[in-house]
């Protein structure tokens, strides 16, 4: 019985060691991983704001170009290249 339990104790020994060996590889991971999110979530954020920023200016030119249109029509034969911004 205390040869069983001696066995006992160095498996669990050897299996705390190995534990804690693969909690050592696992953090730099988690936090390798946790530096990615908030990149991602920074990235989003900034997309969001371009995003935001690409549709007033995409209406300003609509916008711009409807007005052109009413007050000059010569001007406009200049800008048949021209198209108007999707939204």
């Amino acid at each position: 019985m205390k040869k069983k339990n001696q066995e006992l104790e160095k498996f669990k020994f050897v299996l705390d060691y190995k534990i804690q060996e693969l909690k050592k590889q696992i953090e730099p991971r988690e936090n390798d991983i946790k530096a990615m999110k908030d990149q991602i979530q920074e990235v989003c954020a900034l997309c969001s704001t371009h995003k935001c920023c690409n549709s007033s200016f995409c209406l300003l030119v609509m916008l711009t170009y409807d007005i052109l249109c009413q007050s000059s029509p010569t001007q406009v034969s200049y800008l048949s290249e021209f198209t108007r911004c999707k939204l």
